[in-house]
């Protein structure tokens, strides 16, 4: 899967809807694709403000927490893109299934 394809399943994971470039959440248009609005693999600062609290609703918090622990380790001990890693990570979280509760 590339960063495009990544971007876009982790967007519409968190309810955003991506028609072209342009970008909804919630009936309300949030912007375009284009620049740090959600291109997750490049900005730290989108996936804190989209994605992490979504996963907070959405998904047990200890695996959140987890997940985020995970990032910070690997980012010090083996380098790499922190954006990149949060975005792998959670995808990895999100296709095993996890839900809140461990359901």
């Amino acid at each position: 899967m590339n960063k495009q394809e990544l971007n876009t399943k982790l967007a519409e994971w968190a309810g955003i809807e991506v028609f072209g470039i342009d970008c909804w959440y919630k009936g309300k248009y949030i912007g375009q694709t284009k620049g740090d609005k959600l291109e997750f693999t490049q900005s730290v600062d989108a996936t804190f403000k989209w994605l992490v609290p979504e996963a907070m609703k959405k998904l047990d918090k200890n695996e959140v927490y987890l997940l985020l622990w995970s990032v910070i380790k690997e980012y010090v001990y083996e380098g790499g893109e922190v954006s990149e890693l949060l975005c792998l990570a959670f995808e990895k979280l999100i296709d095993s299934g996890n839900r809140k509760g461990g359901k």
